[in-house]
C-alpha cells in the first residue's frame, strides 16, 4: 500500500530560506526555531512543522481529486534558486554574481512575496468583490464603486478591465474560473513573474548587514512592503513610493526602491551597507507590521518593540528612518 502524498505544504521554504534562521540548538535531533506571538509565550519548534499549512497550494478537481502541481512548480523554482541564494548568504555580498544571479535573488524576494496565506486571502477579498461586481450586472445594477476599490488594490486592475469587456454570455464561465482553488494558481504564477520583473528592471536595490549584536528576524509574510510615507503596509509593487524590505538570514537582508531610470543594467556591483543598532531595529519592525500572526527568530528574546508591534501597542508613527 503506498504512502499517502503530506499534506503540509510549506510556504517559507526550508532548504533555500527558514533553516538560515534556525536557532543554534536543535529539538530532538533536528532544527528549530522560535515562534513568537501577540498572545503566547515564545515556542520553540521544529521547522518542519512551521511555516507550512495544510494543503496551501493544493487545487482540487470538480471531483474533489488533488492536484498538487502548484507545490511542484514553486518546489521546482526553489531548487533552482537555492545555490545562488545559498551563496549570496554565505558571502554576504553580490561582488563577482552574474546579471543572471541577480535576477534569480529578484525572483527569490518576489517569489517569497506571492506565495503565503496572507496573499492567498488577499487574493480571496478580491474574488469576492469580483463575483458581488457579476452579481450587480446581471441585476442591471451599477458597479462602478466596487470597481474602484480593486482598482486600487495589487492584482485588481487587469480584473476590473477583465469584467468591463467580458460579454455577457462568458460570465457563467468566469464564475467557474473563479472557483476557490483555481485562480490562486493561475494568479500567483503570473504576479510572480510580474513582481519579479518590476523587482529587477525597476527597483534600485541593495543589502542591508544587521548589527553585529542584532539579528534580522522573519515572519509568516516575509516581505514587507511600505509606502515611503510609512503609512500603509501591505502594499502592492505598483506604488510609485513602494520600498521592499525582506530579510534573507539573521545577518542580511535585500531591501529595494522605485526607479524607473535604471533600466535592466545589473552588471555592477549592488550596494552592500552595514546597518546601526537603531536601524536594525527599525528593519525588523517593518516584518513586524507586515506579519499576519506570526515573527521567526534565531534567539527566545525578541526585541521589546518588536513584543509591543505584536501587542499592536505601537502606531506607524515609530517609522522615522530613511533609506
Amino acid at each position: 500500500m503506498e504512502n499517502p502524498e503530506p499534506k503540509l505544504q510549506h510556504f517559507l521554504p526550508q532548504n533555500c530560506h527558514f533553516n538560515a534562521f534556525a536557532a543554534p540548538e536543535l529539538l530532538n535531533g533536528k532544527r528549530a526555531v522560535w515562534v513568537h506571538s501577540a498572545s503566547k509565550q515564545s515556542l520553540f519548534q521544529q521547522i518542519e512543522k512551521t511555516g507550512a499549512i495544510n494543503e496551501l497550494y493544493t487545487i482540487r478537481d470538480d471531483q474533489g481529486k488533488p492536484n498538487r502541481e502548484l507545490e511542484i512548480i514553486l518546489a521546482t523554482i526553489e531548487s533552482t534558486l537555492a545555490p545562488t541564494i545559498k551563496k549570496f548568504t554565505e558571502q554576504q555580498s553580490d561582488e563577482g554574481f552574474s546579471i543572471l544571479e541577480k535576477e534569480a535573488i529578484a525572483t527569490f524576494v518576489a517569489m517569497m512575496k506571492v506565495r503565503t496565506p496572507w496573499h492567498k486571502g488577499h487574493l480571496a477579498e478580491i474574488f469576492s468583490k469580483m463575483k458581488n461586481i457579476l452579481l450587480l450586472r446581471r441585476m442591471g445594477k451599477d458597479a462602478t464603486g466596487i470597481v474602484k476599490t480593486l482598482t486600487d488594490k495589487d492584482h485588481a486592475s487587469a480584473f476590473s478591465r477583465d469584467i468591463e469587456n467580458m460579454p455577457t454570455e462568458k460570465i457563467n464561465n468566469f464564475e467557474e474560473f473563479l472557483s476557490i482553488d483555481n485562480p490562486f494558481a493561475q494568479i500567483l504564477l503570473r504576479q510572480l513573474r510580474k513582481n519579479a520583473e518590476i523587482i529587477f528592471e525597476e527597483m534600485q536595490w541593495g543589502f542591508t548587514l544587521a548589527h553585529p549584536g542584532t539579528d534580522f528576524v522573519t515572519c509568516d509574510n516575509p516581505v514587507a512592503c511600505c509606502r515611503e510615507d510609512h503609512t500603509q503596509v501591505g502594499t502592492g509593487l505598483g506604488f510609485p513610493d513602494v520600498t521592499i524590505y525582506f530579510a534573507i538570514s539573521p545577518k542580511i537582508a535585500f531591501y529595494g526602491y522605485k526607479d524607473f531610470s535604471i533600466g535592466v543594467h545589473r552588471s555592477l556591483s549592488t550596494p552592500v551597507t552595514q546597518l546601526k543598532k537603531e536601524e536594525t531595529d527599525l528593519f525588523n519592525t517593518r516584518a513586524t507590521l507586515s506579519a499576519s500572526k506570526y515573527i521567526y527568530s534565531a534567539q527566545k528574546d525578541i526585541d521589546q518593540k518588536i513584543q509591543e508591534i505584536l501587542s499592536k501597542k505601537l502606531s506607524f508613527g515609530l517609522f522615522k528612518w530613511k533609506r
